[in-house]
C-alpha cells in the first residue's frame, strides 16, 4: 500500500482502483488520539513518530476546508475542535516540547492572527473558545521559555477579553424584584461545551490583567445595583476572589 501524508492534500492509494480522500484516515483517528495523548506511554510513542508535526500540518489543512465554501466545512470545524483538545493535552503534559518546538510557535502565531476573525459572533463559538484556551496555553509556555516575546502574543488579548467577558449578564428573577447573574441567551445553547473552557481561559495567566479589569467592572456593576446579586457573589467566594486577583475596587465594595 502506497501512502502520502494525509495532511498534505494528496490522495491516499488504498487498494487498486480506489482512492481515499486526503485526511480521511486522520479524521477517524482524531478522537482516539485525544485519549492517547493523555496517556504517558502512548503519547511517548506518538511523539517519537513526530505525530505532533503531522497533526499541526493537518490542522492547517482542515482550517483551509473550514474557511472555504466546501460541503466539508462543518466537518472540518469538528476536526479542528478535536485537534485543539489533542494540543491542549500536550500543553499540559509536554511543556518542554510545546515551549521549544517550532510547530507550536507557528500554531500560536496562527491563532493570534486568526482568532478574531471567528470570535466576533456565536456562530463558531465552541471552536473559538477551544482556539482561545489553546492559544493562551501556548503563549504562557512559550513566553516563559522566551521562545516568543509578550509582544508577539498581544493579538490574542482583545479576543480573550471579548470572549470571556460577554458570556455572563444580569438577569431578572421571575416573579421577584431581584436580579441574578446568568448566562447570556446567545451562549446558553453552548454552555455545556463552553463552561470548562471558560474557567480554563480565566485561569490562564497570559491575559489575567486584561480579563480581571474587564470582569471586575462587570462584578462591581452587578454588586452595586443588586443586593441579592451582592449576596450571591459573597456566598460564592467573591471577596476571596477579589483578594486573589487584586480586584481592589470589588474588594472595597464587598467589604462595605
Amino acid at each position: 500500500m502506497e501512502t502520502d501524508d494525509a495532511a498534505s492534500g494528496d490522495m491516499i492509494v488504498s487498494t487498486p482502483g480506489t482512492v481515499t480522500p486526503p485526511g480521511e484516515v486522520l479524521k477517524f483517528l482524531l478522537p482516539g488520539l485525544c485519549h492517547l495523548t493523555a496517556e504517558d506511554k502512548a503519547r511517548g510513542v506518538l511523539l517519537e513518530s513526530d505525530a505532533h508535526v503531522t497533526l499541526c500540518h493537518y490542522f492547517h489543512y482542515r482550517w483551509q476546508q473550514f474557511t472555504s465554501d466546501e460541503p466539508s466545512a462543518q466537518e472540518a470545524e469538528v476536526s479542528l475542535t478535536t485537534l485543539c483538545g489533542v494540543f491542549m493535552n500536550l500543553c499540559v503534559l509536554e511543556k518542554t516540547l510545546v515551549s521549544t518546538h517550532a510547530v507550536f510557535t507557528e500554531l500560536l502565531n496562527f491563532i493570534v492572527t486568526t482568532l478574531s476573525s471567528i470570535a466576533a459572533t456565536t456562530e463558531h463559538v465552541v471552536l473559538s473558545y477551544n482556539l482561545l484556551v489553546l492559544g493562551l496555553m501556548l503563549a504562557r509556555h512559550q513566553v516563559n521559555s522566551h521562545s516568543v516575546s509578550p509582544v508577539d502574543c498581544e493579538g490574542i488579548f482583545p479576543a480573550a477579553v471579548s470572549l470571556l467577558s460577554r458570556v455572563h449578564t444580569r438577569k431578572s428573577v421571575s416573579g421577584k424584584k431581584m436580579w441574578s447573574m446568568g448566562i447570556c441567551e446567545d451562549y446558553e445553547p453552548y454552555w455545556d461545551d463552553l463552561s470548562e473552557l471558560w474557567f480554563l481561559g480565566m485561569q490562564r495567566r497570559g491575559v489575567v490583567a486584561d480579563v480581571v479589569t474587564s470582569y471586575q467592572g462587570f462584578l462591581c456593576s452587578v454588586t452595586c445595583s443588586s443586593v441579592p446579586a451582592r449576596q450571591v457573589i459573597q456566598e460564592k467566594g467573591g471577596l476571596q476572589m477579589a483578594k486573589l486577583y487584586e480586584m481592589e475596587e470589588l474588594e472595597r465594595i464587598l467589604n462595605n
